[in-house]
């Protein structure tokens, strides 16, 4: 048992251009009730709960699901450096929901 493993789920550049940031990924535990209301292009908040996360999507108000994405790190970079991300709604399929997430400009 044990070992080391250098691979991370997560990944920062460190030197990103917060406005160029894009990031396609599905909602992390969507809440059914919040996501049957949700459609295609349906527009998202992204925010940042607390000073480390998580991070979550909001539809009118209320946590639609988490951000989980190889670039979270970044992500949460980025909003700390006060810029505002959208999740853009891809898909909607039973319980999943797909989003790309983008700065608002």
């Amino acid at each position: 048992m044990g070992g080391g493993s250098n691979i991370s789920f997560f990944s920062s550049t460190g030197n990103t251009d917060c406005s160029r940031t894009i990031i396609r990924t599905q909602l992390f535990s969507p809440d059914p009730k919040i996501l049957k209301n949700i459609s295609l292009g349906d527009k998202l908040g992204i925010e940042l709960k607390g000073s480390s996360g998580p991070c979550v999507a909001l539809y009118k108000g209320n946590i639609a699901g988490t951000v989980i994405s190889k670039d979270l790190l970044q992500l949460i970079s980025c909003i700390k450096k006060g810029i505002h991300f959208i999740g853009v709604v891809r898909s909607v399929n039973g319980g999943s929901c797909a989003i790309t997430i983008k700065p608002l400009k």
